[in-house]
């Protein structure tokens, strides 16, 4: 009798470590697969905040190199339909400078909706986990 409890302490300790093993095996894993996971997320947001830097800087270039060339043009089209030049000074670049600012408005609004819409959380990584869980929890059970 003592030979068959010596056997069976032998073999639920042998599970016992193999369960241990494996369990340590499968952190490890699941800890590159974070890791793995939250740079790819770091990338998706480090481009999402270099659409907005792009877009405010395009914005901001755009309305200073616009707003000189067309200012001018717009002022001469102004003053050619009938208005004072003074009122055409300051029309023309107002004008012009309101289109090229929605412009810009539309591109900080399009990284700022791609940042609010994604999710820093490692959404695979919690599903793994919660499947090692139980694949854990079972093999507990069966030994």
């Amino acid at each position: 009798m003592e030979n068959t409890m010596t056997s069976e302490t032998r073999t639920i300790g042998a599970l016992l470590r193999e369960l241990f093993d494996e369990a340590r095996d499968l952190f490890r894993q699941e800890l590159n697969l974070a890791k793995t996971e939250a740079s790819e997320k770091a990338s998706v947001l480090g481009r999402n905040v270099a659409f907005i830097a792009a877009g405010g800087l395009v914005a901001f270039a755009g309305a200073l190199l616009i707003l000189v060339a067309l200012s001018v043009l717009a002022a001469w089209g102004l003053r050619s339909a009938g208005l004072s030049p003074e009122t055409a000074m300051w029309l023309g670049p107002l004008l012009v400078g309101l289109v090229v600012a929605v412009i810009g408005y539309v591109l900080v609004n399009k990284g700022l909706k791609t940042l609010k819409n994604g999710s820093l959380k490692p959404e695979r990584t919690i599903r793994s986990l919660k499947e090692d869980k139980q694949w854990t929890q079972q093999r507990l059970q069966r030994a």
